[in-house]
This record gives C-alpha cells, structure tokens and sequence, in this order.
C-alpha cells in the first residue's frame, strides 16, 4: 500500500541530470592512527593505582607477568577517578586505548559550491525514501513480532563469562546470590554457595559487575546507607559501576559498600550498600 511513496521518491532522486550533483573534492591526507599506549603496573600484596592520561577510554591486559591478573578481581579501570589498579601479586603491562583523532574535513572546491543545491536536492529525496523504507521495514518487524527481546539479551549468560564466579563471604560457606534466580529485579542476599548463574559474577574492566543477562544496579539511584541493590539490565549508568578496594566491593556511584544487613551471616539475609567499616560482613573473595 505504501510503495508508491518509495517509487516517486527515487525516481526523483534517479531522475535528476548527473552533471548536476557531479562533485569535485580534494581529500585531505588521513590522519595518522593513535598508536595506544601501554604502561607497566604491579602490586606486592597491596594495592596500587596510576592516574591515567585524559582521553584513555578502555584499559586491556596485553601482558600478565606471573599469571595472577584478573579482571575485576585483581585488576580494573576506575571510571570514576580516571585510573589503573591492581592488588594482590598482579604484575602486567596494559595497553591504553584512547579516543582517535579528528580527521580534517575534505576541502570543497568552487565546482562543489556550484552544485550544491542540486546535491542537497538529490540527497533530500533518495533520504526522504530511505526513511519510508525504514518505516515500513520496522512496521513489518514489529507486526511479526509477538513479543519484544528479553531485557539484557544482547549478552551472553554468565557461563560464557571466562572469570565469572561465586563472591563468598570471609566467613562460612555462603555466597552473593540473586534471590528468585537470574530475574529482572531479584535482590541480592546470602545463600548457601552452589555454583549456580545467579551466583556467578564478573566485575569486568569498565566496572560492571554482571550476573548472566543484567547488571548489580543500585536501585532508584539510591545513595543513602540501606539502598537496596538488584538484577537490570545492563545500560552503562553510575549506579550499575563498582569497583574493588581490596575485599570490599564498593558502588561508583556513591562509594559505599555491598554490606550484609545488620552483619547477620546466615542464608536469606538482604545485601545492601552500606557506608564502608571495613568488617567481615562487607568482605568478599
């Protein structure tokens, strides 16, 4: 029913004389790439951070010196104060990959700005039929579609996740769990360690601590001691980025900890953030 829009539209474009959209630009040379940048960085049993120069995006490991470097467990990129870390006995050379130079704009010459309004008109209407081919195409999908993709599906479950694994507490045999299972909105909460995906986490190098399809998120935004902490889909934001300090996990977001409620260590009790202490009930290896 709405193919003749697409057909008028194209011959508009197709009909145009081609002297008249004819273009003569001079390239200017391509800008060279950014060589990325790669630094040395060890830890002897504590924990040691470098301040990272402006415009370093992401941080990979290219070389692990004694095979004790882990993402997220003894190594990471802190978003939020622009800077390497390590601890424990990791020892590696990063590489540090920055944002890529602008490239110069081409010069237009005189025979471009003598064409141009033709150009902009050949342009407008092969645009303007794009968009209504576009517009059907996602009419289509969605009218084939029963149902939309399930929150998160862009990522793969957590046993694909190489260093996913369970966060147990310093004290008994119990661990970070996702209570009702890998579910949009599960809170977190001890249970007995079994190795399942809702207990299976991997704190990556932008600071997502992932479990299967979603990320830890602090729910609401939440800053103050108490906030509740649950499954999400993942989607980059402050409240879904951690970082360790030692045993300690602790939100970018406001710097507070993932803390078992009231220190009770025993199976079902709620995990929240609370303000650090440093005690046994905010530690997790």
């Amino acid at each position: 029913m709405l193919k003749r829009p697409i057909v008028v539209l194209l011959s508009l474009a197709l009909c145009l004389p081609a002297g008249s959209v004819e273009l003569t630009m001079t390239e200017a040379p391509a800008a060279p790439p950014v060589k990325p940048q790669e630094i040395e960085l060890s830890a002897n049993g504590d924990q040691r951070a470098q301040k990272l120069p402006d415009g370093v995006r992401r941080v990979g490991l290219v070389r692990d010196n004694g095979g004790h470097c882990r993402a997220g467990r003894t190594w990471g990129f802190d978003t939020e104060a622009h800077e390497l870390w390590v601890s424990g006995k990791c020892s590696g050379r990063f590489q540090l990959l920055l944002d890529e130079a602008p490239r110069a704009e081409p010069e237009k010459t005189a025979d471009v700005e003598r064409n141009d309004r033709n150009k902009k008109l050949a342009i407008g209407a092969a645009a303007a039929a794009v968009l209504v081919g576009a517009v059907l195409m996602s009419r289509k999908d969605k009218e084939q579609r029963s149902g939309g993709a399930e929150p998160g599906a862009d990522y793969p479950p957590a046993n694909t996740y190489p260093d996913a694994r369970p966060l147990q507490t310093v004290e008994g045999q119990l661990c970070l769990d996702l209570r009702g299972g890998l579910q949009q909105g599960a809170e977190t909460q001890l249970a007995r360690c079994n190795a399942s995906d809702s207990q299976r986490f991997w704190l990556n190098p932008q600071g997502e601590l992932r479990a299967g399809n979603y990320c830890l998120d602090v729910a609401g935004n939440q800053r103050a001691d108490g906030a509740r902490v649950v499954a999400w889909p993942c989607n980059g934001q402050r409240n879904q980025q951690w970082r360790r300090n030692g045993q300690e996990l602790r939100s970018q977001l406001s710097d507070k900890c993932l803390d078992v409620k009231a220190g009770k260590m025993r199976e079902g009790e709620q995990v929240l953030l609370w303000a650090c202490s440093g005690r046994a009930n905010q530690k997790w290896w």
